[in-house]
């Protein structure tokens, strides 16, 4: 029992990673995605009413390419967040991933 439920976790976590690489090749292609947190419903309802209208849709506010996971985080979001508030991301900064 407690072996098939460490397998679930091992599986569902791999699973995560496959999504977390998907989504970050896309916004690295230039696909603009609206993730959408705790905001109200009207957010999104007015992010679909401008696609439907063919009006362009404002910059996305998230980008996975910003979320960072692991021990990591803590000193990489510190290097991360100075180098976009100076407005100059190091070479492997930009492709970290």
């Amino acid at each position: 029992r407690v072996d098939m439920r460490d397998q679930l976790l091992i599986h569902i976590r791999q699973f995560c990673k496959r999504q977390d690489i998907w989504f970050r090749k896309l916004e690295r292609e230039g696909t603009d995605i609206h993730w959408l947190d705790d905001q109200p419903i009207d957010k999104a309802k007015a992010l679909v009413q401008l696609w439907l209208d063919h009006q362009p849709l404002p910059e996305p506010t998230i980008k996975i390419s910003q979320t960072l996971y692991g021990p990591k985080t803590q000193a990489h979001a510190r290097i991360t967040t100075r180098s976009i508030n100076q407005n100059t991301m190091p070479e492997r900064q930009k492709s970290y991933s």
